[in-house]
C-alpha cells in the first residue's frame, strides 16, 4: 500500500449509494449500521452485474452528474468487472479502498473532470457493492455527505483533538485489538473516554468487504450525526490498555454532540494493517437538507379510519384487513392515508408493527368500537390503536403542558435527532445540543465495555444526584419534543402551562427568550443548585439556625397518598416539614426533616415512599433565594407567542411582553406551595380539554386524568420510558387523530410526501420501488423475490400493483412507460374510470403528444400493453425453475404464495388492462 504524502485540497463526497448481502440498499445498511445489527449470509440470487450498475447510475444521480459528464472511475475490486453504463474519461484500477482514494485524489487534480466515481466491489467473504461520487472540496456548491482526507502519520504528523471517532478495519475481533498510547498523541483528546472506537468485524464484514463497508459507515455516521454502536461487544482482553487510552464504545447508537469550542464532527478510518494511514472525515457545517431514510423504514405503522357512522365505520375496518393481508404494508399505509378525510364524528387510528399484528387490531376494533360507542368510553390498546366516541378537537382547545424536572433518565431521546435529522439546524435545538453536550457522558454512559445491570443501576443513580445535569436535560428535551410535535406535526398549541420548573422548560421550548444559554450559564456558575438548594441546602441551614456543625441527613422528600386537606391539617403544628406539591386531591408531595417527616407519615397511616429528588423546593426555606432564582428567570425576549401561558404564581396567564414579569411569576412559583390541581383547574376553566405532555415522562398526564376524573378531557404524552421513541410518538398521534386535532400526517407516509414534494410520476415510481424493496427485507425477502422473478421491469410493477391492491400504481406505472402524463393524485382506485373529466385530460394528453402520432409507435404501444396478457403462473413457475438451486426454503414458500395469489388475480388484472386500453382508446 502506497504511503507518499500528497499535497491536495480535501475531498468531498457529493453522491453514494450501496448495496451489501443482507441489506440491498444505502437505506438498509445505514439503518443496519444505526441500529448495531450483524451481517447476515443470505441466498442472493440478484445478478451481481445488475447491481453494480444500479448502484453507480444511483451514485451519479445522487451527485447530480450527467452521464454525458467527464468523470473517471477508479474501480476496486476483487473480481473482473466493466461498467456498462458508463462513460468514463479515464478507467483506473486499485487493490484497496485506501489505494483507490490516493488513485482519485490524483485524478482530481485534472480540471477537465467533473468528478470522480470511486466504485467498490466485493464478492467473498460477503456480497459489498458501494459507489462514491468525489469533487474536490473547495469547487462543490452542492449537497455534501462528508469532507475527507488521507493522512500518513509518518510523512505528516498532526496534532488534532477533534476527532471523536474512530473506526477500525480489522481481520480479528474489537476487543482483541491492542491500544498503542503511543499513537493517541497525535490524533486524539488524551482525555479518557473521548473518542468512540466501532468496527464492522463484530458484525461480520472481512477483508475487502470490511473495508467497503467501514469507509460507507462512516461516512453516512458523519452525515446523520450520530455515533455508532459496537456489534456484540464483549471485554477488551488488554482492558488496562483501553482504560488508559481516550477510547470508548457505545452498546447502543447515540447523538453525536460536540463539545464546547468544537465546530465541527470529525471522525477517522484506521486499518490495524497499516496504523500510520488514517482516513480524516469531518463533516460539511452549511446547514443542508438531510433526507429521512431511517423514519421512512420504521415498521410502526399508523392507518387512519374516518366515517360518519360505526357501521360504515365497521365496513372500512374489513376492507381495511383485506388491504393488510393483501398487500405490502407501507404502500397500503399510504393508501389509506391518501384515502382518509377528516369527516363525521368518527376517527380510528389502527397501529401496528407487522401484518399479524395489524390483522390483530383490526379484530380487537371490530368488537372494542361497538363496545366503546354504546359506553361511551374511548377504546384504545396497548399497541397504539385508539377510538374514540367523542371526539373533542372540535369541543375544546389543546394545550401544551411541561413536566417538571426529575423525569430525565439514561438514554434519554436518543433516537430522536435520527428520526428528524433536520432538527440539529434549528436554532432554538442548536441550544439544546449544547446544553445536552454538557451532560452527554451522564445521560448516555461512557465505558470499554458493556454496561451490566448493577453498572447501569449506578450510572442511574449519579444522573439523579446531579441537579443541574437532570435540569439541563430537561429542559432541552422539552424544547425538543416541542419542536417535533409543532413543527413536524403542525399541532399547534392554544396554550401553555407548566408543573413546577416547568415553568422555565415553557419558556425555552416555546421560544419566548432569546438567549436560552444565558439560563444554562447561570445555572453552573451559581451556588443554587450546587450548595444552597441541593447536597449541603445551606439555604435550609440558615432558616433553620442550624450549627456549621450539625451532622446528618438533614433533608428527605416524600411522595405521599392521601387526602391533600388532611395532610395540609396535620402539618399546620409541623415546622420543619411542608406540603411543597399537590399533585392531585390524593397524592402530595412533602419535604423536610427526615425524622419529622416519618412521623407524619406514621400518624397519617397512608401509603407513602422516598422520592428520587432531594432538592429544596416550593417552601418558605428557600424565599432567600429569591433573587438568585430570578436572574434565572430574567432573559431577553426573543418571541411573544399568541396564547397565553399560565403559572402557579397567582394561578393566572402571565404577561409574556414583559421580561420582568415572566422573572417574577417563574420565581415566586418555585418558592411557594405547587398546587397543580388549582392549575389545572384554572386551565381547564378557558375551555382547553386536550393536554399534551411535552416532555420526558407521563407523569402530568397521570395526575390531570385524575384531577379532571369526572370531567370531558382528553390527556397525551410523548414519551414513556421503556418505549421506542417512534413508537411513543406514532401511540400520541393516534389519539390526537381519533380525538379529530388539526396535525399533519404527511411525514409518516413518505411516498405521499414524495409525491407532494416533487411532481413527478417518476419520482414517485422510484420511491415506491426503493421503499417496497426494503420492507420487511430481512423477515420476508419478499421484494428481492419479486425483482428476481419479474420478467421485466413493467411485469414487477403490475405484480407489485395487484399486491398492494393499488390500480392507480399499475395506471401511472404503464402510463409513464408509454410517455403519457398522468398525475398519479388524481387517480383514486378504480373511481378515475367513472370520471369523465378524467377521460377528457387523458384525451387531450394523447392529443397532444406527438409520438403517439406516429402508427409505428401506435403498434409498438399495443404490442406493450398486449404483453401484459401474461400467464403469470407459468411465468413464476419458470423463474423458479430456473433459481431452485439458489433459492431458499423462505424464499419458496413466498414464491409459492405469491403465484397462487397472482393466478387467483390474473383475470382481474386482464380486466383492468382492457379497461386501460378504452381509456386510451387503442383498442
Amino acid at each position: 500500500m502506497s504511503t507518499a504524502k500528497l499535497v491536495i485540497n480535501k475531498i468531498a463526497i457529493v453522491g453514494m449509494d450501496a448495496y451489501f448481502e443482507s441489506y440491498p440498499s444505502l437505506d438498509a445498511f445505514e439503518r443496519s449500521v444505526y441500529e448495531g445489527d450483524a451481517c447476515e449470509a443470505v441466498n442472493s440470487s440478484a445478478e451481481i452485474a445488475k447491481e453494480i450498475d444500479r448502484v453507480t447510475e444511483n451514485a451519479l444521480e445522487d451527485a447530480a452528474i450527467d452521464k454525458g459528464a467527464s468523470i473517471a472511475v477508479v474501480m476496486v475490486t476483487n473480481t473482473e468487472y466493466k461498467l456498462q453504463n458508463i462513460q468514463a474519461r479515464t478507467v483506473a484500477k486499485a487493490d484497496s479502498v485506501f489505494d483507490g482514494w490516493l488513485t482519485a485524489q490524483k485524478l482530481l487534480q485534472d480540471k477537465e473532470i467533473d468528478g470522480v466515481l470511486l466504485c467498490c466491489i466485493s464478492i467473498e467473504p460477503t456480497v459489498a457493492i458501494s459507489a462514491a461520487v468525489l469533487k474536490p472540496y473547495e469547487s462543490t456548491k452542492q449537497k455534501i455527505y462528508a469532507i475527507a482526507d488521507l493522512l500518513d502519520l509518518t510523512t505528516a504528523p498532526v496534532k488534532s483533538h477533534d476527532i471523536t471517532y474512530l473506526e477500525i478495519i480489522a481481520p480479528f475481533p474489537l476487543e482483541e485489538i491492542t491500544i498503542e498510547p503511543k499513537l493517541t498523541p497525535y490524533l486524539y483528546s488524551e482525555t479518557a473516554n473521548s473518542c468512540a472506537v466501532s468496527t464492522l468485524v463484530n458484525a461480520g464484514y472481512k477483508g475487502l468487504s470490511g473495508e467497503i463497508a467501514s469507509f460507507i459507515k462512516t461516512i453516512l455516521c458523519i452525515y446523520y450525526r450520530y455515533l455508532p454502536p459496537v456489534t456484540a461487544p464483549n471485554q477488551p482482553q488488554n482492558l488496562e490498555l483501553w482504560q488508559k487510552s481516550p477510547f470508548y464504545i457505545h452498546t447502543e447508537a447515540k447523538p453525536w454532540f460536540t463539545e464546547t469550542g468544537v465546530d465541527k464532527r470529525v471522525a477517522a478510518i484506521n486499518n490495524i494493517a497499516n496504523s500510520n494511514l488514517y482516513w480524516v472525515i469531518s463533516e460539511e457545517t452549511a446547514i443542508q437538507q438531510r433526507d429521512n431514510g431511517y423514519l421512512e423504514q420504521m415498521s410502526c405503522y399508523l392507518f387512519p379510519l374516518a366515517a360518519p357512522d360505526v357501521t360504515t365505520l365497521l365496513n372500512d375496518i374489513r376492507t381495511l384487513q383485506q388491504t393488510i393481508e393483501q398487500g405490502d404494508l407501507k404502500i397500503a399505509a399510504t393508501q389509506a392515508f391518501k384515502e382518509y378525510q377528516q369527516q363525521g364524528n368518527l376517527t380510528l387510528a389502527i397501529v401496528g408493527k407487522n401484518k399479524p399484528e395489524l390483522l390483530k387490531e383490526c379484530d380487537r376494533a371490530l368488537t372494542g368500537i361497538v363496545k366503546a360507542y354504546d359506553t361511551g368510553k374511548d377504546w384504545q390498546t396497548p399497541v397504539g390503536s385508539y377510538f374514540t366516541p367523542h371526539s373533542l378537537g372540535n369541543k375544546g382547545k389543546v394545550a401544551y403542558v411541561y413536566p417538571g424536572a426529575y423525569n430525565a433518565h439514561l438514554g434519554l431521546g436518543k433516537d430522536l435527532f435520527r428520526l428528524f435529522p433536520n432538527l440539529i439546524d434549528d436554532p432554538v435545538i442548536q441550544s439544546t445540543c449544547n446544553r445536552v453536550a454538557g451532560i452527554d457522558k451522564l445521560l448516555y454512559p461512557r465505558s470499554c465495555h458493556k454496561l451490566s445491570p448493577r453498572e447501569l443501576e449506578a450510572k442511574e443513580r449519579e444522573l439523579m444526584s446531579d441537579p443541574l445535569a437532570m435540569l439541563e436535560s430537561e429542559t432541552g428535551f422539552a424544547g425538543l419534543f416541542t419542536t417535533i410535535l409543532r413543527d413536524y406535526f403542525k399541532v399547534q398549541p392554544q396554550a401553555s402551562f407548566g408543573y413546577s420548573l416547568g415553568e422555565t422548560s415553557m419558556m425555552y421550548a416555546q421560544g419566548v427568550w432569546s438567549d436560552i444559554n444565558q439560563t444554562s450559564n447561570v445555572l453552573n456558575t451559581s451556588p443554587l443548585f450546587k450548595t444552597r438548594l441541593s447536597n449541603t441546602k445551606d439555604a435550609v441551614r440558615e432558616y433553620w439556625q442550624l450549627s456549621p456543625q450539625h451532622e446528618g441527613e438533614l433533608w428527605r422528600t416524600y411522595v405521599v397518598m392521601g387526602c391533600s386537606e388532611q395532610i395540609k391539617e396535620r402539618l399546620a403544628t409541623e415546622s420543619r416539614v411542608y406540603l411543597t406539591q399537590i399533585n392531585t386531591p390524593q397524592e402530595v408531595i412533602i419535604a423536610g426533616d427526615p425524622r419529622s417527616c416519618e412521623k407524619v407519615i406514621e400518624s397519617l397511616e397512608c401509603d407513602a415512599f422516598a422520592a428520587p429528588f432531594n432538592h429544596v423546593i416550593h417552601c418558605d426555606a428557600i424565599k432567600s433565594e429569591y433573587d438568585e432564582l430570578l436572574k434565572l428567570n430574567n432573559l431577553p425576549l426573543r418571541n411573544v407567542p399568541n396564547i397565553p401561558f399560565y403559572s402557579a404564581a397567582g394561578y393566572e396567564q402571565i404577561d409574556l411582553n414583559s421580561s420582568s414579569e415572566i422573572a417574577h411569576k417563574l420565581t415566586q412559583n418555585l418558592i411557594q406551595q405547587l398546587d397543580f390541581s388549582r392549575l389545572v383547574n384554572r386551565v381547564y376553566q378557558d375551555e382547553f380539554r386536550i393536554f399534551i405532555e411535552v416532555g420526558a415522562g407521563s407523569n402530568c398526564s397521570r395526575w390531570i386524568k385524575q384531577i379532571l376524573k369526572d370531567k370531558e378531557h382528553a390527556t397525551v404524552s410523548l414519551h414513556r420510558r421503556g418505549t421506542n421513541d417512534f413508537v411513543s410518538l406514532v401511540k400520541a398521534i393516534a389519539k390526537l387523530l381519533s380525538h379529530g386535532v388539526k396535525l399533519d400526517l404527511s411525514i409518516l407516509y413518505p411516498l405521499a410526501s414524495n409525491k407532494i414534494n416533487n411532481n413527478s410520476d417518476e419520482l414517485v415510481t422510484k420511491t415506491v420501488h426503493k421503499n417496497t424493496q426494503l420492507v420487511e427485507f430481512k423477515e420476508q425477502k419478499i421484494e428481492r423475490a419479486l425483482l428476481d422473478l419479474s420478467l421485466d421491469h413493467r411485469v414487477y410493477f403490475t405484480i407489485n400493483a395487484v399486491k398492494s391492491n393499488s390500480f392507480a400504481e399499475h395506471i401511472v406505472t404503464v402510463a409513464r412507460e408509454n410517455n403519457l402524463k398522468i398525475e398519479k393524485q388524481n387517480i383514486i382506485k378504480n373511481k378515475v374510470i367513472k370520471n369523465s373529466n378524467y377521460h377528457i385530460n387523458l384525451k387531450k394528453n394523447i392529443t397532444e403528444n406527438k409520438s403517439l402520432k406516429n402508427n409505428n409507435y401506435q403498434t409498438k404501444l399495443k404490442k406493450d400493453i398486449a404483453s401484459h396478457r401474461h400467464d403469470f403462473s407459468d411465468s413464476l413457475e419458470e423463474k423458479l425453475h430456473k433459481s431452485r438451486k439458489n433459492t431458499s426454503k423462505v424464499h419458496t414458500a413466498f414464491i409459492k404464495q405469491t403465484k397462487e395469489h397472482c393466478t387467483n388475480t390474473e383475470t382481474t388484472i386482464k380486466q383492468q388492462i382492457e379497461i386501460l386500453q378504452k381509456i386510451i382508446q387503442l383498442k
